[in-house]
C-alpha cells in the first residue's frame, strides 16, 4: 500500500512506508504559485490579491525564459540574466523589484514547506528605487504637514500619499485585505494594487519611515468589518 502528499491537485511524492521517496514530477513555474500559496491542505495561506502580484512576477519570468520551465530548474543565473533584461527593457526598478520579491517570495514558501532546497533567487540584489519626488511638496513641507497631523491615522495617510504618489480617491479604496506585508532588513515593507484613470491598475509601495508609520496604525486601528486601510476611530466608515 502506498501513501501520497498532495497540494492541491498537484502530486508532489508518492512513497511506500519504509522505502525511499520517489523522484518528484515535473512542475511548471505556472503551476507551483497554486503551490507556494496553500497550505499542504490546498487551504490558501496568501489573499487573492497577493497571489495575483506572485503570478504576474511568475508570467513575466516565463515570457522571457520562452518556455514554462520546471520550478526546480530556476537557477539563480536565470533570474540574472531576466534581470537584466528587464532593465535593458528600461522596466522601472520599482516594477522590476516586484517581479523579483514575487518570485524570492514564491521559494521561501516552498522552503519552509519543504518543496525546495534553495531560493534561486536569494543571491540577486533588488535595484535601487529612485527616490519620490512630488511636484507639489517638498519633502521638508511634507515632514511638517505630517508631524503636525493630530491623529496617527492622519500621519498615516499622509505618510502613504508621500510614499505611493497616490491620490486621495486611490487611497480611499486602499483595501487591508488586499494588502501585502513584509519585512526587509528588519524593516516592515507594504504593497497595494490601486486603481487609478481609466481603471488602470498599478502596484505601489509604502517602505522606510513612511511603512513604520503605516504599521503603528494597522496595528491600532479599530476592529470593524470595514475592510477599508483607513477606517475613522469610531469605525464602520471611512
Amino acid at each position: 500500500m502506498t501513501a501520497s502528499l498532495f497540494t492541491g491537485d498537484e502530486k508532489f511524492m508518492q512513497y511506500a512506508p519504509n522505502e525511499e521517496p520517489m523522484q518528484e514530477a515535473c512542475i511548471p513555474l505556472s503551476q507551483v504559485v497554486s503551490i507556494a500559496t496553500n497550505t499542504p491542505f490546498g487551504i490558501p495561506k496568501m489573499t487573492t490579491n497577493t497571489v495575483r502580484w506572485m503570478d504576474t512576477g511568475v508570467q513575466s519570468l516565463i515570457k522571457f525564459l520562452g518556455t514554462d520551465l520546471d520550478y526546480l530548474q530556476l537557477t539563480t543565473e536565470h533570474i540574472g540574466k531576466w534581470q537584466k533584461y528587464l532593465y535593458d527593457q528600461k522596466v522601472s526598478p520599482v516594477t522590476s523589484n516586484g517581479y523579483l520579491r514575487a518570485i524570492k517570495t514564491m521559494y521561501k514558501n516552498l522552503m519552509e514547506d519543504g518543496h525546495a532546497e534553495f531560493n534561486p533567487a536569494d543571491p540577486i540584489s533588488f535595484l535601487k528605487e529612485p527616490a519620490s519626488k512630488p511636484r507639489s511638496i517638498l519633502k521638508k513641507d511634507y515632514l511638517t504637514l505630517r508631524n503636525l497631523a493630530q491623529t496617527l491615522r492622519d500621519k498615516a495617510i499622509i505618510a502613504t500619499l508621500w510614499a505611493t504618489g497616490c491620490r486621495i480617491s486611490e487611497i480611499k479604496y486602499m483595501d487591508i485585505e488586499k494588502m501585502d506585508h513584509w519585512v526587509e532588513d528588519n524593516n516592515h515593507c507594504f504593497a497595494f494594487e490601486v486603481v487609478g484613470k481609466n481603471s488602470k491598475t498599478r502596484w505601489v509601495y509604502v517602505k522606510d519611515d513612511e511603512a513604520t508609520i503605516l504599521h503603528k496604525w494597522i496595528k491600532q486601528r479599530p476592529e470593524t468589518e470595514d475592510s477599508a486601510l483607513f477606517v475613522t476611530m469610531q469605525a464602520n466608515h471611512k
